[in-house]
């Protein structure tokens, strides 16, 4: 099991930086002993959790879009490059709506519309609607 699966700030000094509403989250999810973890229904393995989970992921681009499939759930994420702009309040799905564009060899991802009920990692840490990942 990757260290991130348990702790997605497991790397960073002090963890994730937790507002005290995220705190509660996860006081209490703890407390819940993971009764209420996502995953542990087998519900999609949303974005960004899905990094540090063993299953295999297949990477499909084009010119105008990248699709990544994820071999737990047949769950998928859409990055779309066309140019489109960021959705401002797009409806919350597993894995969100993501734009992406190039910067010389490096590819920058925006992801919002993210749902409000998702976990980070089996610690428990909350993600909602209200985040934007780059």
């Amino acid at each position: 099991m990757s260290r991130l699966q348990v702790s997605m700030g497991i790397d960073m000094a002090g963890g994730l930086p937790y507002t005290d509403w995220a705190k509660e989250q996860v006081a209490q999810r703890s407390v819940d002993a993971s009764k209420a973890d996502p995953h542990a229904y087998c519900m999609p393995p949303n974005f960004p959790r899905a990094w540090p989970l063993p299953q295999y992921l297949k990477i499909v681009q084009t010119s105008d879009l990248v699709v990544i499939l994820h071999e737990f759930n047949a769950a998928y994420r859409q990055i779309y490059l066309d140019g489109r702009p960021m959705l401002e309040d797009p409806n919350p799905t597993w894995n969100g709506y993501s734009v992406g564009h190039w910067e010389n060899e490096t590819l920058v991802i925006t992801t919002n519309g993210i749902r409000d009920d998702m976990w980070l990692d089996i610690l428990g840490s909350p993600i909602t609607s209200a985040a934007t990942v780059t």
